[in-house]
């Protein structure tokens, strides 16, 4: 019976391998997450963003949210300050379903945190496509250990969420193609 139990607990790790190395990029990029805002919080309650122009995009994402796109306060007509249409767009309707005043700011760096996340996991798929496991982890490694993109990902701009879109793109592209590189 000891046996039988073994061998059923030696299928489980067998079914759960394959997804150990991805399953341990996410969670250093959770880790490194958690520092950014760890060490924020030591020095600023409540979280705070480190660049003005975080708040910029938030306050485009809730006048977005308002019904009134592209004005940087009530009726001030249009105006030209965000330098991404799209990330305010992505954080309006949590603007709209609630997430207001300093709760849009959490909303903001948890979202930059999974994109950071999604940014390293889509780096190792597409090169592990390309050059097997290792290659796939270390490419994953080398996104996680550059501090100026860990930092500007979670910088509550878009970055991540841009650096996503590439990654999701080239994902796509490589799937589709019928020749090998």
């Amino acid at each position: 019976r000891a046996a039988g139990a073994r061998r059923g607990m030696a299928l489980d790790l067998r079914r759960v391998r394959p997804y150990a190395p991805a399953a341990l990029i996410a969670l250093g990029a959770v880790a490194i997450a958690w520092g950014f805002a760890a060490t924020t919080l030591v020095h600023t309650r409540p979280m705070g963003l480190p660049l003005d122009d975080s708040y910029i995009y938030l306050t485009y994402a809730k006048q977005l949210g308002r019904g009134q796109p592209f004005t940087y306060f009530a009726g001030g007509g249009y105006s030209a300050g965000s330098t991404s249409a799209l990330w305010p767009m992505v954080l309006a309707p949590f603007w709209t379903l609630g997430a207001r005043g300093h709760a849009l700011v959490w909303v903001s760096f948890l979202l930059c945190a999974a994109l950071y996340a999604a940014v390293a996991l889509g780096c190792y798929a597409f090169v592990r496509r390309l050059a097997g496991e290792l290659a796939g982890i270390a490419a994953a490694v080398v996104v996680l250990a550059i501090a100026p993109f860990a930092w500007c990902a979670l910088s509550g701009m878009e970055v991540a969420f841009a650096s996503a879109l590439l990654v999701a793109m080239l994902l796509s592209i490589f799937a589709r193609m019928s020749f090998a590189l």
